[in-house]
């Protein structure tokens, strides 16, 4: 949800109401994850013969275990991989009380969940990408309204034409990538791709030529909307167009990263 909460010590953050109102989001959360692109055989406990019921433990002491069990949809390796994420994020929410946990987070946790199977690598190696990612969680919205800003930016420099086109059919807001920056593209790619796309924004910032430019992610999602602008042109009428052209993509993240570092050059160059 965001909150702060007011910076006092929380010796027992399970009687804290900022946790509670955390937890009862991400439970419902949890049990609505899209689980399919995951390898959940690999939730071993890394042999540890004791590792589920440990889980198991922990969850019903997080007040996350018996939400997730009621959910008679989900499988056992389903349940015990929401389980897993679930504690994770809970104790990202507890480290980081002034984001807490915010919805699409379940989304920005299965690769760190996929990869990491020893629970302390797993929140470490989440931990520091949300360091990026956090700003997008903001409760003012200011940190991905300044990425939105970005992309539009970028739009307007290189393909003015297109700019004007999606002003002129009430998409000016730009409102259309909002769920793509919001969660990294998790939702348009699989998961391995999802990981592979992680390290290469990691690597590709640290080479970035100057520190004021938009970030990769930008480049990415202007890259995207770039390579569909003769169908924005040409089939958009409105608004409504433009997002269901966007809320189904599945992508192929060499080219789409291809394309994006192409944007990019082009756009500094321009600049």
């Amino acid at each position: 949800n965001g909150g702060d909460n007011g910076g006092g010590e929380a010796t027992n953050p399970v009687n804290a109401e900022e946790y509670k109102e955390n937890r009862r989001i991400l439970n419902l959360d949890l049990v609505r994850t899209d689980f399919s692109s995951m390898n959940l055989t690999g939730l071993s406990g890394n042999g540890e013969g004791d590792w589920q019921e440990r889980l198991t433990a922990d969850a019903s002491a997080m007040g996350v275990n018996d939400h997730v069990e009621g959910a008679e949809y989900l499988s056992r390796d389903q349940k015990q991989c929401a389980k897993y994420m679930g504690k994770l994020l809970l104790c990202y929410s507890v480290h980081d009380p002034q984001t807490g946990y915010c919805q699409g987070m379940t989304d920005l946790v299965q690769p760190f969940a996929q990869i990491f199977q020893e629970e302390a690598r797993s929140f470490w190696a989440f931990e520091r990408f949300m360091r990026t990612a956090r700003e997008n969680f903001m409760t003012d919205e200011s940190g991905i309204s300044k990425r939105i800003s970005q992309v539009k930016m970028v739009v307007c420099d290189l393909a003015p034409d297109l700019f004007e086109k999606l002003n002129g059919i009430g998409a000016e807001s730009f409102f259309f990538t909002y769920r793509m920056i919001l969660v990294f593209l998790r939702r348009e790619l699989s998961l391995s791709d999802s990981i592979l796309f992680l390290e290469l924004l990691w690597a590709e910032e640290k080479m970035a030529r100057e520190e004021e430019q938009p970030e990769f992610i930008c480049f990415c999602i202007v890259a995207l909307i770039m390579e569909r602008s003769n169908e924005i042109m040409n089939a958009c009428k409105a608004e409504s167009d433009v997002v269901h052209m966007f809320c189904n993509l599945k992508i192929n993240v060499w080219h789409m990263v291809e394309e994006a570092r192409f944007v990019r050059d082009k756009w500094l160059n321009h600049a």
